[in-house]
């Protein structure tokens, strides 16, 4: 059981890690524009070295809009008993926030259409590990024209 126990520890720690990253963060964001944040800054808010930060982050703008934020709020929606009126939907592409044009449109006719006629649109179940590890994640609202060069798309 020692290597288990092991494993644990690890995974606490790097939690705890990430915790005080994204905690460090919270506080920055509050004192300044996010465009003005830089990881030295933030890790040293964090009391972490450098290299701890791309252990957890390829860079800011992951911290600060990683699908896992997308996840944690879908999570408190529903803790609210408000699961009923959030939906999120994947996009495959190089990054976040990377909606193609025809993939915003398509959401904002279906958030309209449920706005003015009650049909609540479809989604990604974000919070599904089991969905989220399927290769197919992500592709049923993502415009495969979009994302052609993507590695992983669809």
């Amino acid at each position: 059981m020692p290597g288990a126990m092991a494993r644990t520890t690890v995974r606490q720690s790097r939690q705890e890690s990430r915790d005080r990253i994204v905690r460090a963060a919270e506080v920055l964001v509050r004192k300044r524009s996010y465009s003005e944040l830089t990881v030295d800054e933030l890790m040293s808010e964090a009391g972490l070295g450098r290299t701890i930060f791309y252990r957890h982050f390829d860079d800011l703008g992951d911290l600060l809009v990683p699908f896992s934020m997308e996840q944690d709020y879908a999570r408190r929606v529903a803790a609210h008993g408000q699961a009923g009126l959030f939906v999120s939907r994947a996009i495959r592409g190089f990054g976040h926030c990377e909606f193609s044009p025809a993939e915003l449109d398509a959401g904002f006719a279906a958030l309209v259409d449920w706005v003015r006629h009650g049909h609540r649109p479809a989604g990604d179940a974000v919070t599904d590990r089991r969905a989220v590890a399927r290769p197919t994640f992500g592709c049923t609202f993502t415009d495969p024209t979009a994302h052609a060069g993507f590695p992983g798309a669809c």
